[in-house]
């Protein structure tokens, strides 16, 4: 999948699927996702590059749980992981924005 297009919010490559675990891919923000659901952690990670990753804990289960839950709460999670990595990259800006500020 290329990730140049312009303005890309969000597409799927691959839908939740599977179950122990449950993954999905997909592209948010012009980064590449991967989901995961296992054992008792449901997580998503955004990256561009393998070196360049953030991930973030969605959901925490009981033991065996997380890799049953169903494709459709597992889309939610996704969205869910989508605005925390949105709200991420804005703090990421800003943060970087006044950094630049003060060296002026």
């Amino acid at each position: 999948m290329h990730l140049k297009q312009k303005n890309m919010l969000f597409k799927w490559i691959y839908k939740p699927s599977g179950q122990c675990p449950v993954q999905a891919d997909g592209a948010f923000l012009n980064h590449k996702f991967y989901f995961r659901a296992r054992w008792d952690e449901v997580n998503i990670e955004f990256y561009r590059t393998e070196y360049d990753g953030v991930s973030f804990l969605l959901k925490k289960t009981v033991m065996y749980e997380a890799g049953w839950l169903s494709h459709s709460q597992c889309k939610l999670l996704i969205y869910k992981g989508c605005i925390k990595f949105a709200f991420w990259l804005l703090r990421k800006k800003i943060k970087n924005f006044i950094l630049w500020k003060n060296q002026e």
